[in-house]
């Protein structure tokens, strides 16, 4: 009786996942199950260890968790790490939908990268050693190794330096007024006179006086006569 209805839930499962994008057999499936791989790469749950993949992206896949929600780290281990952490990320399972889920999606190429950051070196072809461990429920740790051969993104080219600012325009001219100022004349006086002038004007002067001298004497002289 046990044996039978066994073998109906692994038959239900199976259709269950059959026509999910996730291809799986049943009887592989296990509670808490998690694995990792390259995209487009293992269709299923698998229980090797030390799966060797590249720097493309990496997914985080689960399947029957009990928990909906976490995180997890990933770690340098024996023989390119000593436990040096280089990733934390949170993941979700929504244990309504139950069956498979991705629970998280990372970069390989960045993984390498902070592998080299902390001045550690690849070991051969295989790259890095890594194990991500999941912090609280479910207890998984899944090492793997990841390539070092990456391509090397091409530095960005530096901005043009900026040009100079243009020098400020002068300010225009005033425009020209049609007005010109009256030409002022300054009065004459007797020492702007030409000299020959200024003699007659004299030798007038001591004309008339002497004129002068004469009437009056005319008027003494009749007076007394």
């Amino acid at each position: 009786m046990a044996a039978a209805m066994t073998l109906g839930a692994v038959v239900l499962t199976a259709a269950t996942l059959g026509g999910g994008g996730l291809r799986v057999h049943a009887a592989e499936i296990i509670e808490n199950d998690v694995w990792v791989d390259n995209v487009a790469g293992h269709a299923g749950p698998f229980h090797d260890d030390d799966r060797q993949l590249d720097c493309a992206l990496i997914t985080v896949t689960g399947a029957r968790f009990e928990h909906g929600s976490g995180s997890y780290a990933i770690l340098l281990i024996k023989p390119t790490g000593k436990g040096q952490q280089v990733l934390q990320h949170s993941w979700t399972y929504d244990r309504t939908k139950r069956g498979i889920q991705l629970l998280d999606t990372i970069s390989g190429a960045d993984l390498v990268a902070s592998a080299k950051a902390l001045g550690i070196s690849p070991r051969g072809s295989m790259g890095y050693h890594f194990t991500f461990r999941f912090l609280q429920q479910p207890h998984q740790h899944k090492p793997f190794w990841v390539s070092a051969d990456c391509a090397v993104k091409p530095a960005a080219a530096p901005p043009p330096a900026a040009a100079p600012p243009a020098p400020a325009a002068a300010a225009p001219a005033p425009p020209a007024t049609g007005t010109k100022a009256a030409a002022v004349t300054a009065p004459r006086t007797g020492a702007d006179v030409p000299w020959e002038g200024a003699l007659e004007l004299l030798l007038a002067g001591v004309g008339c006086l002497g004129v002068a001298r004469r009437l009056r004497r005319s008027r003494r002289a009749l007076s007394r006569g």
